[in-house]
């Protein structure tokens, strides 16, 4: 069985695939940006990509930038 991972957002404790689905995403794509040690807020806010975008030059910089 796997293990429940959960996630303080909002000062709320979430189960991190609850969180994923509240927010229109799949939990896997979640785990996976916070593996990557990107802030919740963003990794929520982080539109789906295609492959292409997401291959091209400078797309990941563009996404850490602070607006």
């Amino acid at each position: 069985m796997p293990k429940i991972r959960e996630i303080e957002y909002l000062g709320l404790t979430w189960r991190l695939s609850d969180l994923a689905r509240d927010h229109g995403i799949l939990p896997q794509t979640l785990a996976s940006r916070l593996a990557r040690n990107m802030p919740v807020m963003i990794a929520l806010q982080t539109p789906i990509r295609s492959r292409r975008a997401a291959g091209r030059r400078g797309y990941l910089a563009s996404c850490w930038r602070d607006e």
